[in-house]
């Protein structure tokens, strides 16, 4: 991961040079909470924006945004996901005010379609596999 796709301007100049595209929470109306291991502890933060690579986030309940450079755990908690592809460890690229960027160490397995099926309610089976509608939903 190079500083191009991470970098201490979040929205600025290099914004549209990450490489992988991603999706913005706000845009589907969710707040959607991801549980992260730093330093031992677990605290939970909100999913501002994600990507295979990484993921825009921001602290609640009162913890401050860890430094550039500290190294975490993130698990997504995405439903119908397994454990070992719903976390990631990764690190804090960047840190603006309340919003930090972490790059993974590894991609998720899912891309952004099935990253948009598993938010509108689906189940995606395996990796590449597709993402296929809740049959509940049906």
């Amino acid at each position: 991961m190079t500083d191009i796709l991470w970098n201490d301007d979040p929205g600025g100049a290099h914004e549209d040079r990450r490489r992988h595209p991603r999706i913005t929470f706000k845009a589907y109306g969710l707040s959607y909470i991801c549980a992260l291991l730093v330093d031992g502890t677990v605290h939970e933060a909100v999913i501002v924006d994600i990507s295979a690579g990484g993921a825009r986030l921001r602290p609640l309940g009162g913890w401050a945004a860890p430094a550039r450079g500290q190294a975490l755990e993130v698990d997504t908690r995405f439903p119908g996901v397994a454990v070992a592809d719903a976390r990631r460890r990764g690190i804090v690229r960047w840190q603006t005010g309340q919003e930090f960027g972490v790059a993974f160490d590894s991609e998720l397995p899912y891309g952004v379609a099935d990253l948009q099926c598993l938010l509108d309610g689906g189940a995606v089976q395996a990796p590449s596999a597709g993402c296929h509608p809740d049959p509940k939903g049906l």
